[in-house]
């Protein structure tokens, strides 16, 4: 049976899966130091002016702790909770006889609009229109055995990318040094003008995104993330973990020890401890791949566990009320970095180091727990999620 969109409606509170919201006010809490981290530091300045900065001696180590911990692993964290919604949508709608897939499109189709007005006017490492693309080839992954899944998810989330690097600095000669420069170039002159200056940064940013090959091998990273979501909704990994504990401890154990040893090698080979060269960079590579799953899955599985524990799942639900509101949080993300960084706004940008972004990624995230818990008990959505319903479901909710 086939229902029009405005026959169903968002799930109720009490069907929400809380450690979904738990992992992904987690995962979001990671994406904003992350992100952070990479507009304030790793695009507009040079290794001189951070070494200038007064937090300098505290940064090194700060910086070291954000590559090895955090960046690519939430992210990641992120990308996997978005292709596991798409399952636990179409296992509502057959629950009910009804045909998920038109109302799963509406929904792409409208945080694609949304991705892409906040990647040009608020924050130009939007997400949302990645999700949102890719999304569209979800319902053709359905008939794929649990294998298929596994399999796709490594070829295309750690070796395609690592191969394609490599391939891509041989063949085509790419001077990173030289992109690097003239990309700080463009974002100082942005940050540092007016709306206007800041937003034609984001849309030439954007197009040059799109224009290269950086757009495909980004698609290709994300989607294998997907593959792994997919596999984890349907054997409801997080939907039932009770079942799965033997799974989750291999997950620890086995993320952990290749989590540590992928990334501390990639971390030895920027900093200069590995030689200068090296005869096994695709190696190198696939295993710095393979250690960002085994993080994001560490993570992910030492969240499963301790909520196993009272205690420890009294405080991790704080995150709960921040993952369901998790758009919301993400847009709002966007104003502070606008309004902090820009100077238009504080001007901070080139004031500040990788410390600084830990330090205001646990004050935001802290004030967000409470804001979001607040708004919560008065309101069933937070705004950007009842506006994103309201027009998928064709009625005000």
């Amino acid at each position: 049976m086939t229902l029009h969109a405005s026959e169903l409606t968002p799930v109720e509170v009490s069907q929400r899966i809380e450690v979904l919201d738990i992992v992904r006010g987690f995962a979001l809490f990671g994406v904003l130091i992350a992100n952070l981290n990479w507009w304030t530091q790793s695009i507009p300045l040079t290794e001189e002016q951070r070494a200038a900065l007064p937090t300098a001696g505290i940064d090194t180590w700060s910086s070291a702790f954000i590559s090895f911990a955090v960046d690519n692993k939430f992210i990641t964290l992120f990308s996997f909770l978005f292709a596991l919604g798409f399952t636990l949508q179409l296992r509502r709608g057959e629950a009910r006889g009804v045909n998920a897939l038109p109302t799963f499109r509406r929904r792409l189709l409208i945080l694609l609009v949304l991705g892409l007005a906040h990647g040009f006017f608020l924050w130009m490492g939007d997400i949302l229109q990645i999700y949102a693309l890719l999304g569209f080839g979800l319902p053709l992954l359905r008939r794929f055995s649990s294998k298929q899944l596994l399999l796709c998810g490594v070829l295309l989330g750690v070796v395609v990318p690592a191969v394609a690097e490599l391939v891509a600095e041989q063949a085509f000669g790419f001077d990173e040094q030289h992109e690097h420069e003239a990309e700080r170039l463009r974002a100082w002159e942005g940050m540092h003008g007016g709306p206007l200056a800041l937003w034609s940064y984001y849309a030439a940013s954007s197009w040059a995104f799109y224009s290269s090959g950086i757009a495909v091998g980004f698609l290709v990273w994300v989607a294998g993330r997907f593959f792994f979501g997919l596999w984890a909704g349907r054997i409801e990994l997080l939907q039932a973990p009770e079942r799965h504990r033997k799974l989750t401890r291999h997950l620890l154990y086995w993320g952990l020890g290749l989590g540590v040893l992928g990334n501390g090698l990639k971390l030895a080979q920027r900093h200069g401890l590995l030689g200068e060269e090296l005869s096994w960079v695709l190696e190198l590579e696939l295993m710095h791949g393979v250690g960002i799953l085994g993080l994001s899955a560490f993570y992910l599985a030492a969240i499963l566990l301790l909520l196993e524990r009272p205690r420890w799942a009294a405080r991790l639900r704080f995150f709960a009320p921040i993952g369901r509101m998790a758009l919301t949080n993400y847009l709002t993300h966007s104003l502070l970095y606008v309004f902090v960084f820009c100077s238009f706004g504080l001007g901070l940008v080139g004031e500040v180091g990788s410390t600084f972004c830990i330090v205001f990624a646990v004050l935001v995230i802290a004030l967000q727990g409470w804001a979001s818990r607040w708004w919560l008990t008065r309101h069933r959505f937070g705004p950007a999620e009842w506006a994103w319903r309201y027009l998928t479901y064709g009625r005000r909710p």
